[in-house]
């Protein structure tokens, strides 16, 4: 072989392992990559405030005054967020299993009005760390703090039991947790929405809409962080009584601006869940779903277990 084909066939060579070490560093939906920041409030299920008969939406019932339940959830995500190669397979789970447990209490005020706050932690957490060309992507690997919570909703008319219920509400976050283990984000965040509840004999429905305030503009995995629309639908029966609540649950957001319905900032998750009186004051339930589309955070299966209120009128 002459010395010129020599030097051509070590060209190709390197231009070969380039594009090897390019498909091992390219992630897929739900991935980090090397220039990524250290991590963000990873968990995209956001729990319906203590009062709610349902897991994400909200029921409404805001009658009573000086009315307070408390209670407390285990949140169980699988594969929230994965790292591909360029050909779409599996490459690390930088979160393979992440379980909150979401410690909440409310209070009803004046007929209309419900004050509530949830203080979660991720008892639980696994990974494993990715290597794209030499530099290391940190995985969840340990306990940690997330960020809590603070709910204010307000009833504007109608009553939990007639045809349609309208409220208003906002939410804010404080940065309680961990960004290096995805539990926080490192800032406060708020959000603004409005909801609405409606009911015929045993069934019922229920829907909000509303915008997710996130200072954070930042990437991950070449999806866009930041501020987005929100919005979630359910429907369901009310059976024994209304002591049985069984209701599918459909909840997802897009960014604001530019990103917007792109796949990787378009997280969805369908939810379908049953709570049972266990007295007039103490509810339990269980949930399960599937995350839907590529969107950050968005697991394989999400669970809920051993959600337990207790009301006192």
């Amino acid at each position: 072989m002459s010395s010129s084909s020599a030097v051509a066939e070590r060209r190709r060579a390197r231009a070969r392992a380039i594009a090897a070490l390019a498909a091992v560093a390219t992630f897929a939906p739900g991935a980090a990559r090397a220039d990524s920041p250290s991590g963000f409030a990873l968990a995209r299920f956001e729990p319906a405030p203590r009062g709610s008969r349902l897991f994400v939406l909200d029921t409404l019932d805001l009658g009573g005054h000086l009315r307070p339940a408390v209670g407390a959830t285990v949140d169980w995500a699988y594969k929230p967020l994965v790292a591909a190669g360029a050909d779409g397979a599996e490459r690390f789970a930088l979160v393979r299993h992440q379980v909150l447990v979401r410690p909440s209490a409310s209070i009803v005020l004046f007929h209309r009005l419900r004050v509530a706050a949830d203080v979660p932690f991720a008892a639980f957490q696994d990974g494993e760390p990715a290597d794209a060309g030499g530099r290391s992507l940190g995985a969840a690997d340990k306990p940690a703090m997330a960020d809590a919570r603070l709910a204010i909703d307000a009833r504007l008319f109608g009553s939990p039991r007639g045809p349609l219920t309208v409220g208003v509400g906002a939410r804010a976050w404080a940065p309680t947790g961990v960004r290096e283990q995805f539990t926080g984000d490192g800032t406060f965040r708020a959000a603004l929405h409005a909801s609405a509840f409606g009911r015929a004999g045993i069934a019922f429905w229920a829907a909000r809409a509303g915008v997710a305030l996130r200072p954070r503009s930042d990437t991950y995995a070449d999806a866009r962080l930041g501020s987005a629309v929100e919005g979630a639908l359910a429907a369901g029966v009310a059976l024994a009584g209304d002591r049985v609540i069984l209701a599918p649950e459909l909840a997802g957001a897009t960014r604001l601006g530019r990103g917007a319905f792109g796949r990787r900032e378009t997280p969805a998750e369908l939810l379908v869940g049953a709570r049972v009186a266990l007295t007039p004051s103490v509810w339990a339930g269980a949930a399960v779903g599937p995350g839907i589309g590529e969107g950050l955070g968005s697991p394989r299966v999400r669970s809920r277990r051993a959600s337990r209120s207790r009301a006192t009128a």
